[in-house]
């Protein structure tokens, strides 16, 4: 039993050290060669990304770096088009410290996705189908991997942004958020999500919402379960009336998750 278990060990070994010396090779590669020449791969960056979210994507400037031992890739004017080939949402600054992971998944997996001042139009049409600018993600269709593109990563960033939030579902007016920052973090099937942003003048000073969610795709939300936290600054209730009735019956339609509000 012993001879067999020595070569056992030896062949942990060896598998060890193989993947020690992988990936110091890929390390020196993407240190001395690849980064420093980042505009030479400008089209393979642009084919990994497209694939990733499932939509044309062109981009402005490149710029590489590092996050400690992660490649990190900054890229401007990010401009991404829907099915029909028109321009749906520009980004003008994306940040991507890329994960390591790419390699076991063949796939580009990110260990965070920052958008710094983003504009960006969300719409609920009256069938539930949600878009960011024209983009679904609501999980329905072709253009639905986006959404589990992003439940894939680790984190994403959302940073200054200004948003207008249009909900035909449920009748209510258009709510626009400005200076809102968003964070969700994502573990698996469980995800946490963060979010601060300051709406019009009549509604109150700030908004605040927290989340734990635990569900596998958004083509699947009715079966999401949780918890929704918000709180909001001295603000008028009456005025986020119909919003807020809106939102409640969607959250009674998934039939899984709890809502809690404070107000101060």
């Amino acid at each position: 039993m012993q001879v067999p278990l020595k070569r056992l060990l030896l062949a942990v070994e060896m598998l060890a050290w193989t993947a020690f010396f992988a990936f110091a090779l890929t390390f020196l590669v993407l240190r001395y060669w690849v980064l420093p020449n980042i505009e030479d791969h400008r089209e393979r960056i642009v084919a990994a990304l497209s694939q990733a979210v499932g939509q044309p994507v062109k981009i402005g400037a490149l710029e590489a770096d590092w996050a400690g031992l992660r490649p990190r890739l900054s890229i401007s004017e990010v401009r991404v088009f829907d099915s029909k080939g028109r321009e749906a949402l520009v980004l003008p600054t994306v940040e991507n410290v890329v994960s390591w992971r790419s390699l076991l998944f063949m796939d580009l997996r990110l260990h965070s996705f920052l958008i710094d001042r983003p504009v960006l139009a969300v719409r609920r049409d009256a069938k539930g189908v949600i878009t960011v600018g024209g983009i679904d993600v609501s999980g329905g269709g072709d253009e639905g991997r986006l959404s589990d593109w992003v439940l894939a990563q680790n984190e994403i960033i959302i940073r200054d942004a200004e948003v207008t939030w249009s909900d035909e579902l449920r009748s209510a007016p258009p709510l626009a958020l400005s200076a809102l920052n968003f964070r969700l973090t994502n573990d698996g099937d469980r995800h946490a999500i963060g979010l601060s942003a300051r709406p019009p003048r009549q509604l109150g000073p700030w908004v605040e919402l927290r989340a734990e969610l635990v569900g596998h795709s958004l083509k699947k939300f009715a079966h999401w379960n949780g918890r929704i936290f918000a709180e909001l600054g001295a603000t008028n209730l009456a005025g986020w009336r119909a919003l807020g009735r809106g939102r409640a019956a969607a959250l009674g339609d998934a039939g899984r998750r709890e809502a809690a509000a404070r107000h101060r």
